[in-house]
């Protein structure tokens, strides 16, 4: 699961492509207690959903008629399309998930540097002849 810094770094990649307004803080959203136990698709998401937020809040303007976004005119994911996004998507790793990750990872850990720590196989166990 990532943590604050790896969450920003994967909000700035996906919001790469997407027009976002000037009131949005990647790092205010990945520092936000909201997203701990995002998984990179959760973060994803999280992005679409704010994507969305922002298509309907157009919508719904148009259809109050008030005055439209001009020809051309860039529709922006703005903070609070975003703020929406937070209450409907939730974290698909719960904290004792995280814990039960981090253990297993730790034992590959170990796991690992035990094998490395073996001397390597003399020629003659691994059946390759030196001539």
């Amino acid at each position: 699961v990532p943590k604050r810094a790896q969450r920003a770094a994967i909000l700035a990649t996906l919001a790469r492509k997407m027009p976002l307004a000037q009131d949005v803080d990647l790092e205010a959203v990945a520092a936000d207690a909201r997203t701990e136990g995002f998984s990179g698709a959760d973060l994803a998401s999280l992005m679409r959903e704010g994507a969305m937020n922002a298509l309907k809040g157009d919508l719904l303007a148009t259809r109050a008629a008030l005055p439209p976004r001009g020809k051309g005119e860039k529709l922006y994911i703005g903070r609070a399309h975003l703020e929406q996004a937070m209450c409907a998507v939730l974290p698909s790793v719960s904290a004792a998930d995280e814990k039960r990750y981090e253990h297993m990872s730790a034992r590959l850990r170990q796991s690992r540097a035990h094998v490395a720590d073996q001397d390597p196989l003399p020629p003659s166990a691994t059946g390759i002849s030196s001539s």
